[in-house]
C-alpha cells in the first residue's frame, strides 16, 4: 500500500463507520473501520503503512480519550503518524462500483 493514494470515502455517524480507499483501475483497496471513537488523520493519504501502537502513540492517545478494549491503528503516511481508534478495522480487495460500501 506504499504507492497507493487513499481518501477518506465514507464516514457514518449513526453506526461509527469510516472507510478509506485507494481506487485502482477495476478494483479497490478498501479499509474499513467500525464503532469509530476516534480520528486524527487527512481526507487524502499517500503511500501508507499500518502500524501497531507504540507506547508512545498510547500515551498520546490516553490523554485525549479513554481507551478500553478499542483498536489504536497508526497509519504512517509520508513520515508522519495518523491515528483511528475503533473495534474493529479490516482490510479488504475488491470490485465494488465506487458508491457501493463495503459494510452494507
Amino acid at each position: 500500500m506504499k504507492n497507493y493514494i487513499f481518501k477518506m470515502w465514507h464516514y457514518g455517524v449513526s453506526h461509527n463507520k469510516m472507510l478509506l480507499r485507494s481506487v485502482h483501475d477495476g478494483w479497490n483497496t478498501d479499509i474499513c473501520f467500525l464503532d469509530v471513537k476516534y480520528i486524527e488523520l487527512p481526507t487524502v493519504l499517500r503511500g501508507i503503512t499500518i502500524l501497531e501502537p507504540s507506547q508512545t502513540d498510547v500515551e498520546y492517545l490516553s490523554d485525549i480519550i479513554d481507551i478500553k478494549d478499542e483498536r489504536i491503528t497508526v497509519i504512517l503516511s509520508q513520515g508522519k503518524r495518523y491515528y483511528v481508534v475503533s473495534s474493529i478495522v479490516k482490510v479488504i480487495e475488491n470490485e465494488l462500483d465506487l458508491f457501493e460500501l463495503p459494510y452494507e
